[in-house]
């Protein structure tokens, strides 16, 4: 007998991680808006493709170094089905 799997739930992302959660905490101890001003200057909007969000591209190595992973690849995949870091990331 073959168990299907196909379901669809709604959740709440913020209710799935933890409050004493690491990326909480790092979270709370970061302001992320920083890295906006520092970059201002050299992200021109209507210049070739959208780029990812540069909070996003500050974020993936803070996991990748907090979490000892090895690779940046590991650490995407990793990312995708991880809940806390998709919360840390704000992904939809």
């Amino acid at each position: 007998m073959q168990i299907k799997r196909k379901s669809i739930q709604m959740f709440c992302t913020t209710d799935m991680v933890p409050q004493d959660h690491l990326l909480r905490i790092a979270d709370k101890a970061i302001n992320w808006n920083l890295i906006y001003g520092c970059v201002v200057d050299t992200h021109i909007p209507d210049h070739g493709r959208t780029s990812m969000d540069q909070v996003m591209l500050i974020k993936l190595p803070s996991i990748q170094y907090l979490y000892d992973i090895k690779s940046m690849w590991k650490n995407v995949k990793k990312s995708e089905a991880n809940i806390a870091y998709r919360w840390f990331f704000v992904l939809k």
